[in-house]
């Protein structure tokens, strides 16, 4: 550096050629101090040209002219470099002053041209190489970093040769995965073959652009690419290698795929056409509003669907609507008529819009399916016709409405009055307007106090959100009298904002003085209301009483007439029948008049069982001689003579300890129940239940017939059958005057449950509870029961003498046939003749007969009665019943009583005789 330094200043005529070894020998720092160092000895020359070679951007402050005319360097700026040059001056110091001297000394020096030809081409080349350098790094950097993929593959092997960053990153794999791996290997299954056909297809035309496939990454996921190369060419035109991008276009498809969603679920109906009208797309829309498939609509015309009145512009005028876009919404009156497929037509609303600037672009038509809106405009149309009138309907009422309808604001000054206001208030609707209505009506008490209008529940209610409903008060008219008012306020809002309240006024003086009258009137008919209504109940009560009456007369008067049957032409039957009986006994076996005999008393025998069951009828015996518990059985019985199978559930109850007319009314209600059973519940079995608990007797009569309403069960309803209505009423009534009720349950096809609820004593008859006789004695029943066993072992009962008879019977006939009947046999003697069973009694302490033939029904005592007294004074003494009802609880009770057999009176001629002599143990 020194020598060349040196050489410089020493011969300045070839200061070139060493500036230029100088630049070749030292780097650019170390060239750059020489340089520096240069400028700071102030060699103008030296310094203008060597230094603009390296780097021409320092500006000279100042330059001033030379002595000899040329430019010398003026003032040196200031350099930053200062301290270097006094470090490289404190080490240099020996060589810099006498170069220093030198300088002084030499005042000018010309560079020669070759020097400064150099300079140039050195600069140039440095600058060219240094742009080089940053174009290849931001090359580098756009290359790897670039959004696209990019990559290039071997033609011959089809191995990847190089690719860039992006690529790595998305695919997931690592450059050694890549580089040198053949490309197909990125591919994923479903896009192989494809890929091959592309680089085929790229071997032969040596280009390819846009076509779509999928890449795999690392993860097994897949990306959506546009693969688009270009073919690197050697000097005899051969492919070597391509220049290839992956565009990632998985968002371009997401989007197609949403285009695509909204094309199909638009409200509208939409179709492109191309420019000659022809249809290439539509939407489900389409398809649904006119009933073709797409296919069948692909390639028609418009007018397939819209005939004749939509047309795509003119040729002239068609290139000018495709190269200007806009949206041409087609409106006209009447609207567009679309063809459906199955010969409708739809109102139509189309706009036709381009989809691109081309001539051969396509065109979206927009239908829209105005069907709703002309319906919702009808609609609207009507609303507002009907608007009009509830307006004018509104405006009617208020204009004709009896009340005083005024509206305040929210300082309570009047905004409208309706002419009635004029009527109740006295002011005409002018006078209140824009007047305080509280100053104008409400100011004073009626006892002459101030109102203030801060008291005012009218105006009160102003900064509350709550209404006034018929406030009574008082108002004061415009000639100055007070008079009654009731009034009606409620807030007005427009838009959520409180603008005053309207209030109904109605003049109640009228009023007022009408319900002062009503309430007189009330009173007075509240009064004539219990006078009437006491009438009414014991006019019912006596109703009832007289009803109840009714019936206790029916049943004694059944009872009368049964008993006139069974005392008188039953016994004349029953004497006729013995009288028969004795005929046949003294009758040749052989004679023709049997037959005649025989006929007679099968009509008598008819005559007794119609007889015996017209008495049951009327008056069932039972009812009296055993209770109720007992008829109620018997009448269960007697039921399947009508059709109707009954089941009689009673527990454990032997009796029921009732008085007789209320056994009366109850079993002529049960039988009345059974037979309501049989003409409307259309079924042939019942259930009869007897249960009493608690002191309350329930009888109760269950079907599973067909049922009716429950409603009728109120009895209130009118029936089908007025009979059935009437009957059951009247059995209601009988229950109500006895202190008890009727319940009625029942539901269609569900049959129905009647029950009579009476409260009565809740003394029961116990089976183990001996009996009692007519004085109280007990009776033994073991004993009873005993009474044929021991009477044979008696020894009043002689087989070898005539046997001791008493005939016990209230009617004289019947006596006398038996008297001879038992004459007509030498074993029988007749001791004597009673006609009541306390008769008897006497007799049979008095006689001491060996057997007494016992009537049952008998005045004053029956003969049920008698046999259990005699049997239980005399058990040795053999008792026979006799009675026209031989059967079911008359047997019952006999037997019971001590009787050994109950026999029909009608059959005594022709087994009394041989009763007695199987009972007495004596044989004919």
């Amino acid at each position: 550096m020194r020598i060349a330094c040196a050489v410089i200043f020493l011969e300045p005529g070839r200061s070139a050629q060493w500036g230029a070894a100088l630049r070749r020998l030292l780097e650019p720092p170390q060239f750059e101090w020489l340089l520096l160092f240069l400028a700071f000895v102030r060699t103008a020359h030296f310094w203008t040209e060597v230094h603009a070679s390296y780097d021409d951007t320092i500006p000279m402050e100042s330059e001033r002219a030379s002595p000899d005319g040329d430019a010398v360097m003026g003032h040196v700026p200031q350099l930053v470099f200062e301290e270097d040059i006094e470090i490289l001056l404190r080490e240099h110091q020996m060589l810099v002053e006498p170069l220093l001297q030198k300088a002084q000394d030499a005042t000018r020096f010309e560079l020669g041209s070759q020097l400064q030809a150099e300079l140039k081409e050195l600069r140039t080349t440095h600058r060219l190489a240094q742009a080089l350098k940053i174009s290849e790094a931001r090359f580098r950097d756009l290359y790897e970093n670039a959004p696209d993929m990019f990559f290039s593959v071997d033609a011959e092997t089809g191995v990847v040769l190089e690719c860039n960053q992006t690529l790595l990153e998305k695919t997931g794999f690592s450059r050694e995965e890549v580089i040198g791996k053949p490309v197909l290997e990125r591919y994923s299954p479903t896009s192989l073959e494809q890929a091959r056909l592309c680089f085929q297809y790229f071997l032969h035309h040596g280009t390819i652009h846009g076509a779509e496939l999928q890449v795999r990454t690392r993860d097994g996921k897949t990306i959506d690419v546009s693969l688009s190369s270009t073919a690197v060419r050697d000097a005899s035109g051969r492919i070597t290698s391509s220049r290839s991008i992956w565009r990632d276009i998985s968002k371009q498809k997401s989007l197609e795929d949403q285009r695509r969603f909204i094309f199909d679920a638009s409200p509208n109906g939409i179709l492109v056409v191309n420019t000659e009208g022809n249809i290439l797309r539509a939407n489900s829309r389409i398809e649904a509003w006119f009933g073709y498939r797409r296919g069948e609509l692909i390639g028609k015309s418009l007018d397939f669907l819209v005939p004749h009145q939509v047309r795509i512009h003119p040729v002239g005028d068609r290139n000018g609507f495709v190269l200007a876009p806009h949206i041409n919404v087609i409106d006209q009156e009447p609207e567009f008529r679309g063809r459906v497929q199955n010969g409708g037509d739809l109102p139509l609303e189309i706009s036709l819009s381009p989809m691109g600037k081309e001539p051969d672009e396509t065109i979206l038509v927009t239908m829209t399916n105005i069907t709703e809106r002309k319906r919702d405009r009808e609609t609207i149309r009507q609303s507002t016709v009907a608007l009009h009138e509830q307006l004018d309907l509104n405006t009617t009422i208020t204009n004709n409405a009896s009340t005083s309808l005024v509206m305040i604001d929210t300082s309570g000054r009047v905004t409208f009055a309706n002419p009635a206001t004029e009527h109740v208030m006295g002011f005409k609707p002018d006078e209140l307007i824009g007047k305080i209505l509280h100053t104008m009506v409400h100011h004073t008490h009626p006892d002459g106090r101030p109102f203030p209008i801060g008291d005012c529940l009218i105006n009160g209610i102003l900064p509350l959100d709550e209404v006034l409903t018929n406030h009574e008060d008082v108002f004061i008219h415009q000639d100055g009298h007070f008079y009654p008012v009731r009034c009606n306020a409620r807030q007005i809002f427009k838009q959520g904002v409180r603008v005053g309240i309207v209030i109904e006024i109605l003049d109640i003086t009228d009023l007022q003085r009408a319900e002062e009258n009503r309430q007189l009137f009330t009173l007075e008919l509240a009064r004539k209301v219990n006078e009437r209504t006491e009438e009414l109940v014991n006019s019912q009560k006596l109703l009832r009483e007289l009803a109840t009456d009714l019936n206790l007369t029916e049943q004694r008067e059944r009872q009368r007439i049964a008993v006139e049957l069974h005392d008188y032409l039953s016994q004349l039957l029953v004497v006729c029948r013995l009288k028969l009986g004795q005929t046949r006994q003294v009758l040749d076996p052989e004679s023709p008049s049997l037959d005649l005999v025989k006929e007679t008393e099968d009509v008598l025998d008819q005559a007794l069982t119609y007889t015996r069951t017209l008495v049951a009828e009327l008056s069932p015996s039972v009812l009296f001689e055993f209770g109720l518990l007992a008829a109620l059985k018997w009448l269960a019985g007697q039921m399947i003579h009508h059709g109707l199978k009954v089941d009689m559930k009673s527990g454990d109850i032997q009796d029921l300890n009732t008085p007789e007319e209320h056994g009366i009314l109850l079993y002529q209600s049960t039988r009345e129940l059974f037979l309501n059973v049989i003409k409307h519940a259309g079924t042939d079995r019942a259930t009869l239940t007897v249960a009493k608990h608690e002191g309350v007797l329930c009888i109760t009569v269950h079907d599973k017939g067909k049922g009716f309403h429950p409603t009728k069960g109120t009895l209130t309803q009118p029936f089908t059958d007025q009979s059935m209505k009437f009957g059951l009423f009247s059995i209601r009534e009988r229950m109500i005057t006895l202190g008890g009720s009727f319940e009625i349950e029942s539901q269609p096809a569900q049959g129905c449950t009647a029950s009579l609820i009476l409260p009565v004593s809740s003394v029961v008859e116990d089976r183990s509870t001996p009996q009692k006789d007519m004085d109280g004695h007990d009776v033994d029943l073991a004993m009873v029961e005993k009474s044929l066993t021991e009477s044979k072992d008696h020894p009043n009962v002689n087989t070898k003498t005539q046997i001791r008879i008493l005939v016990v019977d209230d009617h004289v006939m019947v006596r006398e046939g038996l008297r001879k009947m038992l004459e007509s046999h030498e074993d029988l003697e007749l001791v004597g003749e009673a006609g009541d069973g306390e008769e008897a009694i006497d007799l049979v302490e008095q006689l001491r007969p060996s057997l007494v033939i016992m009537d049952v029904n008998m005045p004053k005592l029956n003969g049920i009665e008698a046999t259990t007294r005699i049997k239980a004074q005399h058990p040795n003494t053999i008792v026979i019943g006799l009675s026209v009802n031989a059967g079911g609880e008359n047997q019952r009770a006999m037997l019971k009583a001590g009787a050994v057999a109950l026999l029909p009176k009608e059959a005594a001629v022709a087994d009394l005789y041989q009763m007695i002599k199987t009972v007495t143990g004596s044989q004919s």
